[in-house]
């Protein structure tokens, strides 16, 4: 019997986010791929874009990239779409990789409605799972699609 909010609120994401990472996997490694026909999404991309709320709402994190040979920041971005990397059961928590949201110009949006491109990033945070109330998927193809802007 689940006796605390806290550990009921682990099984609300940590389930769905380990569904998530083995559809991931099918992409990496074919030998666990024998539902092909059930996961055509998989042919596409190795990414299974999802949002996450807590109590605060959407949850949202700043990613920063730098410059390698100076110590300063060179581009950030705030994003509300992830990737799962990694599922740590024991202690709760989740390795997630942020995935750059892109408006129909090619620049970078908050607005989840203008977003119809994401881009993976390799930047990662751990979050601990109990902190979320909620994770709902995205369409693959926002991974996929291209950006055509026709001149006029």
């Amino acid at each position: 019997m689940i006796d605390s909010r806290k550990e009921m609120r682990n099984l609300c994401i940590l389930e769905p986010l380990k569904i998530i990472k083995f559809h991931q996997d099918f992409k990496i490694d074919p030998s666990l791929n024998s539902f092909k026909d059930r996961c055509e999404h998989v042919k596409v991309v190795d990414t299974i874009p999802f949002i996450l709320w807590n109590d605060s709402g959407l949850f949202e994190l700043t990613g920063y990239f730098s410059d390698q040979f100076e110590d300063k920041k060179v581009d950030s971005f705030c994003t509300s779409f992830f990737r799962v990397e990694n599922i740590d059961e024991k202690q709760k928590c989740a390795t997630l990789s942020l995935l750059k949201p892109f408006d129909i110009d090619g620049c970078l949006s908050k607005e989840i409605c203008e977003i119809v491109r994401l881009e993976r990033t390799p930047i990662c945070f751990a979050v601990d799972l109990s902190c979320f109330c909620a994770i709902h998927c995205l369409n693959v193809k926002l991974l996929t699609r291209k950006i055509i802007i026709e001149p006029r």
